[in-house]
């Protein structure tokens, strides 16, 4: 094996825990967009990523179309869930309180972080926002605070369901930039650069071509994609490597005809490292088939295919949504037996 299949294979690892990382922080702000958008209520449509609100310089960015998932078969599934008895009644509670319905208006969420600080993303919320009752509801919580930013007000307050490793409360920061769209960001300082672009005074993605071919998408039944033109990391961070071994990544998910469809894509500075990836990605199918056990797992497993062409991986995912759905099902009972 050679050294660059060693130092890979090496770091494998640790590509994970930063993959890890960057999905617990989308979480995070996930989590503080439901917490606020509950107090909304949306008319507009997201639809597609609009890239002219996107920063020409993100590091990463990735789009959910709300009204594209909930009109597909996954989407329903979800809806269902939440309308099971034991989640009905904190829904109701909330829409009661802030006189929105979560499950219908929240119509589309796009995040992105910038090269230099990839973990820490902003968020935006599209539709059409009670502006004053919003920010009633943001002065209300405690350690309120404002600063004004050109046109724009930069609200924030801390979030005391969450804790820093000292102990302290992070604060959240939020803006509401037109009466369409709502900003949330973990720094005053990346919710005031989100707004210079929103305003134009600052580059957007349209201009980016890195992302031109990575955020293309094969058709207007996407209702999910994501891409990074670079892992970026400190010049000293140990896992540096990972970043030297490879170039992009890409994903996206639809569902048309009955069936629910996924690519992932993942660029490697050279061939060897496009067929390590490749590998890799073989590896874990192979595991996944081999799970007799878990039969609908394996069937699913059976429906990806991976391929290698010069430097860049692909996996497609293709299965029958039904199928699909009855393994959500599953999983979704498996961890309800676990509680």
């Amino acid at each position: 094996m050679t050294q660059v299949s060693v130092r890979f294979f090496v770091h494998f690892a640790a590509r994970r825990r930063i993959f890890a990382a960057m999905k617990g922080k989308i979480l995070k702000c996930v989590s503080i967009a439901i917490g606020i958008t509950t107090a909304l209520s949306f008319t507009s449509l997201a639809g597609p990523l609009r890239g002219n609100d996107v920063a020409e310089s993100a590091g990463w960015v990735a789009h959910l179309d709300c009204d594209g998932l909930r009109s597909n078969s996954l989407g329903k599934f979800i809806l269902g869930e939440m309308a099971r008895p034991e989640n009905q009644t904190k829904i109701d509670a909330v829409t009661a309180i802030f006189g929105v319905d979560v499950r219908t208006q929240i119509h589309g969420l796009t995040f992105y972080a910038a090269a230099d600080a990839p973990h820490q993303p902003v968020l935006l919320v599209y539709g059409a926002f009670d502006t004053n009752r919003l920010i009633t509801l943001a002065k209300s919580a405690p350690e309120y605070d404002s600063m004004e930013h050109g046109q724009h007000t930069v609200h924030s307050w801390l979030d005391q369901k969450k804790k820093k490793p000292d102990g302290t409360h992070p604060r959240v920061y939020a803006a509401l930039p037109s009466n369409g769209l709502i900003l949330f960001g973990p720094r005053r300082q990346a919710v005031t650069d989100a707004l210079d672009v929103l305003d134009k005074k600052a580059g957007n993605l349209t201009a980016n071509k890195n992302y031109a071919d990575l955020l293309k998408t094969s058709g207007d039944k996407t209702f999910f994609q994501a891409a990074a033109p670079k892992i970026v990391l400190p010049a000293a961070h140990p896992d540096q490597v990972i970043a030297d071994l490879t170039t992009h990544v890409r994903l996206s998910a639809r569902e048309e005809n009955d069936r629910i469809a996924g690519v992932l894509s993942i660029g490697g500075r050279d061939e060897e490292v496009g067929r390590n990836i490749a590998s890799i990605a073989q590896g874990i199918v192979g595991l996944g088939k081999a799970q007799h056990e878990k039969p609908k797992l394996a069937t699913l497993a059976e429906k990806v295919s991976i391929k290698q062409d010069g430097t860049e991986m692909t996996v497609t995912f293709a299965a029958p949504s039904d199928e699909v759905i009855e393994f959500l099902k599953m999983a979704v009972a498996h961890k309800k037996e676990k509680h």
